[in-house]
């Protein structure tokens, strides 16, 4: 039986694309499991199309969004972890601009 979870967690894994996002010059990697945990959002869609967003870059393989990157790691953790924390030093106003929805 254990056999059969390890090899099934093995097979969805090879599915599971890692994604590289340039963040304000900051560099984030993750699955496109995770991306998807929120579906309809911009990112779930980024993880299912790849290519084909004007965000994308073919040259450096990644996605780049001219964003803060510091609004970024609350936004991924949240994906992550279904927990929003928002660093208390972060301006409301970028938080609401964030355009990751």
């Amino acid at each position: 039986m254990e056999f059969i979870k390890k090899k099934r967690n093995i097979e969805s894994t090879k599915k599971d694309k890692r994604l590289k996002l340039n963040v304000g010059g900051v560099y984030f990697e993750t699955l496109t499991s995770t991306l998807e945990n929120i579906g309809g959002s911009r990112l779930a869609l980024l993880a299912q199309l790849q290519e084909g967003d004007d965000s994308w870059d073919p040259e450096k393989q990644e996605y780049f969004f001219d964003r803060h990157p510091g609004v970024f790691m609350s936004v991924i953790h949240y994906y992550r972890t279904d927990e929003l924390h928002i660093d208390q030093n972060l301006c409301g106003n970028i938080i609401q601009g964030v355009g990751f929805q």
